[in-house]
């Protein structure tokens, strides 16, 4: 086999910056969440490639800048706190971009974006400045966008995605907890903002992009299988799916194997979601799972490559 293609990480440029980035998410693990680290396990566990997804916590961070201004007396100036978000956005983007070359393709990245908080001409100008850096597709989180994926404001980004003919990766789970969303100042309403089914009307819209529904749309597995099934520019990921394959209330090795059948074998991503995960432990699941040696490929790689690969 060529070599897996991890399509789902959260890598960063120091262990530091993960560490804020999962103290942002409320989530802490054992990785460091770098390319140091992960090379040589990239290499003992035969992934040739990674994604780097270069999420910051814009929305979150916005709030809590604004409020730490407010407690140290000051008056918070919103539009320079965004300014400051962006060029930071922006610099992640462009040190994921530049991982393609810097280590001979061995990592990629992709571009985040957030039309809504960074405005029209910022997302544009973003995605065509990082593809021209080395990235090769794009992500979002509508949860921090604070709008659902069909809404007019996404617009910039879905038509920039359609004529170019990129890939955009989404988190995509059955319902988002109104806790989280109400740290981040999205109304409760929107619990739904992810769901797989909320991106129906994009992909029916936009029919050149590829549609990447991230966790094979946790909670909402039906809905992802008919959404593959029923779109061809509907695809998605294993991300954080694989841990618990085998353990108790988890999916068994089979029940596992026919889900990612009835998806479609030809739609779905090899991914772990490192740092949160392991990607040893992705890898040594892949193995187990009861596929063919063809079933296997077109996930571990030969999906990535339709995907994300000749650009």
């Amino acid at each position: 086999m060529d070599g897996y293609r991890d399509a789902h990480t959260h890598i960063h440029p120091t262990a530091n910056a993960t560490k804020a980035f999962m103290d942002a998410l409320e989530f802490h693990g054992p990785w460091d969440g770098t390319i140091e680290q992960a090379l040589p396990i990239m290499d003992r566990t035969g992934i040739a490639t990674t994604m780097i997804v270069p999420l910051i916590a814009d929305s979150r961070l916005l709030a809590q800048r604004i409020e730490e201004e407010k407690n140290r007396g000051g008056k918070p100036d919103r539009g320079r706190i965004i300014e400051q978000l962006a060029a930071e956005q922006s610099a992640y983007n462009r040190w994921a971009a530049a991982a393609r070359h810097r280590y001979n393709g061995r990592f990629t990245g992709l571009i985040a974006v957030n039309p809504v908080l960074f405005g029209d001409q910022w997302t544009r100008d973003e995605i065509q400045a990082r593809l021209a850096e080395g990235a090769v597709g794009i992500k979002i989180l509508p949860m921090y966008i604070g709008v659902y994926p069909d809404d007019p404001k996404m617009a910039p980004m879905w038509e920039e995605a359609n004529r170019r003919e990129l890939a955009v990766l989404t988190l995509a789970v059955a319902q988002v907890p109104a806790e989280g969303l109400a740290k981040i100042g999205v109304p409760p309403q929107y619990t739904d903002i992810h769901h797989p089914n909320r991106f129906e009307e994009v992909v029916r819209k936009y029919p050149r992009l590829k549609l990447v529904l991230a966790h094979l749309g946790m909670g909402a597995e039906q809905d992802t299988i008919r959404l593959t099934n029923k779109y061809p520019n509907v695809f998605t990921d294993t991300s954080l799916r694989l841990h618990d394959i085998g353990k108790p209330g988890g999916w068994s090795l089979n029940e596992a194997a026919e889900m990612l059948r009835r998806i479609g074998v030809d739609r779905v991503l090899f991914a772990s979601n490192y740092p949160f995960v392991s990607q040893a432990d992705y890898v040594e699941v892949m193995e187990k799972l009861p596929l063919t040696d063809a079933e296997r490929r077109q996930i571990a790689y030969q999906n990535f490559d339709r995907v994300y690969g000749g650009r």
